[in-house]
């Protein structure tokens, strides 16, 4: 029998909500306009550079192997491909990586997509202190 009060009661509510849902999806989008100088400006910020020239295939090589080698962490375990997901575009899905000693870190590895067009100088690895991607 209470189950049958509560479904009653919770009845107004649930057609409210819903009546509020349906007039947020009813209300049209407004979609910000950009004028075409706007547009090229934007096209430009976002160009992509041109690709870095392969000019060691053996330096390429070397990092593809080093990339899935856990025997150059400290323990032994732990090796790029371990959080870098292949069959996720190179992605990580953990909110907050752990560290080789298996311990929650303050940070989340950064996805690899694009790494190659990292510009010099630019922190990264896992922990952000390598100056180039070959570092």
């Amino acid at each position: 029998m209470r189950g049958k009060a509560v479904a009653a009661a919770s009845l107004p509510l649930a057609t409210g909500l819903l009546a509020l849902a349906g007039s947020v999806l009813a209300m049209p989008a407004s979609a910000q306009q950009f004028s075409a100088a706007e547009i090229a400006a934007m096209r430009a910020d976002y160009k992509r550079p041109p690709p870095r020239p392969v000019e060691n295939q053996a330096l390429i090589e070397l990092g593809r192997l080093l990339f899935w080698d856990s025997r150059i962490s400290a323990s032994g375990k732990t090796a790029c491909v371990s959080c870098h997901l292949p069959h996720l575009g190179w992605a990580v899905t953990d909110p907050r990586s752990l560290n080789d000693s298996g311990k929650l870190t303050s940070r989340k590895s950064p996805a690899l997509i694009g790494i190659g067009y990292l510009r010099p100088g630019v922190p990264n690895g896992w922990d952000g202190r390598n100056a180039t991607l070959e570092a």
